[in-house]
Order: C-alpha cells, then structure tokens, then sequence
C-alpha cells in the first residue's frame, strides 16, 4: 500500500488512494463515481479510478511496479500500448515522452471510457482505439471476471461481450507510421495466438515487451519472438514478462 500512496502528490490523492483500497476487493455493482487521483510521475495531473474494480491494483502495478517500460536506451518516438486499460500506462509514456506519439487499444468500452478522461491531457498525440488486437482482423467474444482480467474467448464466437478485432499490421497502418519504436504487449492469453505469426509483422516493431498468461508459457513466447528473428530476456523483476527487441534499435551513446 506505502508504494502506491508515495506514488501521490496531494492529501486529498491519499484519501482517495484508501477509500480505492478499501473497495477494490468487492463486487463491481458499485456505481459510485471514478475517484481522482493526483500523481508525482506526471507532474501532479490527475487520474481516475474506479471503486469496487480493478482499477486500484492497475494504480499499484503502473506507478509503483513500472513494468511496462520501454528499456532506458530505447529511442522513443512512437508507442502502441496493446491492453491499454483505463489509460494508466498511457498517461505515463506521455508524461515521459512528451514528443511521442501513442496509441492505446482497449477492448472493453467501459475500461475505454475511463481511459478517455485520464489521457484527455495528452490529446491529440495519445489516442485510444476501441478494439481487441488478434491475429486476423473481424471481430472476436470477449468476456473475464475482472476489469483488467477481460480475454478473447477462442473456443466460441459467442460470448457476454463483443469487440471489432485488428491484427497488429492493421494497427501499424492504422496508427499512420512504417514501423513503431515501442510495443507494450498486455492482452490476458491472446499473446500466444498473435507471437505465433510474429514474423509476418514483427520488422515493423523496434523493441517488443510481452507480460506472457497461461497457458502460453515464457520460453514457447521466446521461442516464437526469436524464431521471428528477435533477440529476448526474460525479465528478472516481473514473474512472466519477456523483452525483445531488434539490435539496431539501440540509443547512441552520448
């Protein structure tokens, strides 16, 4: 709990930050109103969350863990945030890379409603698209328990929810750019379906970070990223998270 409350930067945050911490463990029928929250990392602007979600534990994990950084010696000019959530880890790219443009995809309208208000400050270079990456573009069932637990549901085309699906080639042309620096890879499984077809897209990507869900495991996605041609780490601060990237995409020395 101390880690994401020093992540703050007003008492009021701090209220906020236990009135979340208590209600994030209930059910989501709570209807009371996104709380806000006021973050050190950018520059004191606000955030929101919701109660009685996951939202609380998404604060934790983005401002206290960082795990969806770019590595520090990567040039960073344009971002494509797959799993974007309510729009944290966009928020953070914009704030460290005032020059770049990103893109976030989120496929769960409420999760994107959030996220709309918490990137407001960084529009029109830090967009967010309503949809669900896959490996073909159409249309995919979605479904989960949790709002950051939302997964594309294979075995059926039915499902509680569904969401206009793009391949990752799609999203590059979408996005309006050849090749894109950064890529944060965050999407509950659907990870194994896409990595397996890495080489039909994987020179349009710099730098690559997957967080890996079962049941696709870390060395079946080293071994796809590196058949694609990559070099990868599994990262020794994160339980299931690999790094690939391309040599060539290394800063130069100053």
């Amino acid at each position: 709990m101390l880690e994401g409350m020093a992540q703050l930067s007003d008492v009021g945050s701090c209220v906020n930050y236990v009135r979340l911490r208590g209600s994030h463990r209930f059910s989501t029928g709570d209807r009371s109103a996104p709380l806000p929250l006021r973050v050190r990392s950018l520059n004191g602007r606000r955030v929101y969350c919701r109660p009685a979600t996951s939202d609380f534990s998404v604060f934790n994990d983005t401002f206290a863990g960082r795990y969806h950084l770019p590595p520090a010696d990567l040039r960073v000019r344009t971002i494509i945030d797959l799993g974007s959530n309510i729009g944290l880890t966009l928020a953070h790219y914009a704030s460290l890379y005032p020059e770049a443009r990103i893109l976030g995809v989120e496929m769960d309208q409420g999760n994107a409603d959030i996220c709309l208000a918490n990137i407001a400050p960084y529009a029109p270079r830090c967009e967010v698209l309503v949809s669900a990456v896959w490996k073909e573009d159409g249309e995919v069932a979605y479904g989960g328990e949790t709002n950051w637990g939302f997964r594309v549901i294979r075995e059926s085309c039915d499902g509680p929810r569904r969401a206009r699906a793009f391949s990752i080639a799609s999203l590059i042309d979408h996005f309006g750019v050849e090749r894109v620096d950064f890529m944060k890879m965050d999407i509950e499984g659907a990870e194994m379906d896409i990595l397996s077809g890495a080489r039909e897209w994987i020179d349009r990507v710099g730098c690559l970070k997957v967080e890996v869900h079962p049941p696709y495991a870390l060395t079946a996605c080293v071994q796809d990223l590196e058949r694609a041609g990559m070099r990868c780490e599994v990262l020794p601060n994160h339980f299931g998270c690999v790094l690939a990237r391309h040599s060539e995409d290394r800063s130069d020395p100053a």
